[in-house]
């Protein structure tokens, strides 16, 4: 998707990430094939899933309740984000 918004921007003579900064989720192959590269957050998806289905069997089997999970994701820095400088 974040690759497809690129292009478009890219055809309306935006540039990226001078204009507009754009950043990713699941930081595939594809973020770095990209021109900018993609900066993009990154999660374990296999666990993602892992934990999709089992909640999934819990609710088919009656035994859901509501808890807040949190995964781990790291912020892969590329070339689609714009650097600004703070002063401090």
């Amino acid at each position: 998707m974040a690759l497809g918004v690129i292009k478009y921007l890219n055809e309306l003579k935006y540039s990226v990430p001078n204009d507009i900064s754009i950043v990713s989720f699941d930081n595939s192959i594809f973020a770095e094939c990209s021109s900018p590269t993609l900066t993009s957050v990154g999660a374990d998806v296999f666990k993602l899933g892992q934990r999709t289905i089992e909640k999934l069997i819990n609710i088919r089997h009656g035994g859901f309740e509501p808890v807040e999970e949190w995964v781990d994701m790291k912020i892969y820095e590329n070339d689609s984000v714009k650097a600004i400088a703070t002063e401090q």
